[in-house]
């Protein structure tokens, strides 16, 4: 059966000023793999994307936002008709309190102090049942410790059906165009350990298991 699938890719970014931004590492290439996968299995495919450098596949809608709050309304609007969302982008957990009409200017060597607040869970607000219904949820976490206890609790607190966990530490880092080697959790307690594998790959492994 072919499917609408969402699929969020790459960071979210919140500005200090018109310039500067609080950001992470996350590029967007496994969202961009995962889209292609399902694209050439004749799903229906929408990228909403924190990366506007991503490369742009043939036949896939592609929407993009900055800020986590501009990805919690594009997922609003477009998982009203989808049947499963891929939550690959790594969203900024804060944002500052206060955002610099103009760029901030160096005063000696006085520090610069930014006050942030935390940022809604974006995956947890679409997660409520009232949003999601029948809809396949997969969830995607990057840990520096206690992997697998982490991304057990996200699966249930987040209401997921899959979450797909990898580790991060200086040598073993899964962002970008590097192989991975995560763990893959569903909802009825199995976990699959994924050797290392290439993103295109784990792209493809996951589509058909949201196919089953």
């Amino acid at each position: 059966m072919k499917r609408t699938i969402v699929i969020t890719a790459g960071p979210t970014r919140e500005y200090i000023d018109p310039i500067r931004f609080i950001s992470n590492e996350s590029t967007g290439i496994l969202g961009n793999a995962i889209a292609r996968a399902a694209r050439d299995r004749g799903h229906k495919v929408i990228v909403i994307s924190g990366n506007k450098d991503l490369e742009v596949l043939s036949k896939v809608r592609y929407v993009y936002i900055d800020s986590a709050r501009e990805l919690e309304a594009a997922l609003r609007r477009h998982l009203k008709k989808a049947d499963v969302l891929f939550m690959t982008s790594a969203v900024c957990d804060f944002r500052p309190v206060k955002v610099a009409r103009y760029k901030i200017k160096r005063t000696g060597n006085r520090p610069l102090v930014v006050t942030l607040r935390p940022n809604r869970d974006v995956l947890k607000a679409m997660a409520h049942s009232v949003v999601k219904r029948k809809k396949i949820y997969v969830g995607f976490c990057i840990e520096t410790s206690h992997v697998l206890k982490n991304a057990r609790s996200k699966l249930k607190t987040k209401n997921l059906d899959m979450i797909v966990a990898s580790r991060y530490s200086a040598s073993q880092s899964p962002f970008g165009n590097r192989k991975m080697s995560p763990l893959i959790l569903k909802r009825d307690g199995t976990v699959k350990r994924i050797g290392v594998i290439t993103k295109r790959s784990l792209a493809h492994q996951l589509v058909r298991m949201v196919e089953q």
